[in-house]
């Protein structure tokens, strides 16, 4: 082989690496930005839960718009979340989807 058939090769290596290289980066930054969408979407949807807690009457279970009826546990349970308690005084309620943990 020729030093310029060589040349070409190995150019022609570097901008296949190149390449791949970028497509895994842009890959990569779009499943950040998606899961992002995601988490966000799932939080959207915990206000709107919390608020429809807030808006319901207490005769119906709800909040009936009054602080003093709020009560964490049965919100907590209402939006899904479950309690777990560890080593700690207060107590935690996790909730994990695909997305994330809350």
């Amino acid at each position: 082989m020729g030093l310029q058939q060589i040349l070409m090769v190995v150019l022609g290596v570097i901008i296949v690496g190149v390449a791949i290289s970028l497509g895994v980066v842009m890959f990569s930054g779009q499943a950040y930005r998606s899961n992002r969408t995601a988490l966000i979407s799932e939080i959207n949807d915990f206000a709107t839960l919390a608020f429809q807690y807030w808006k319901l009457p207490a005769s119906m279970g709800g909040a009936g718009q009054n602080p003093d009826n709020i009560d964490p546990a049965f919100l907590a349970s209402y939006l899904g979340f479950s309690d777990s308690y560890g080593k700690v005084v207060s107590i935690e309620y996790k909730l994990q989807s695909e997305n994330g943990t809350y």
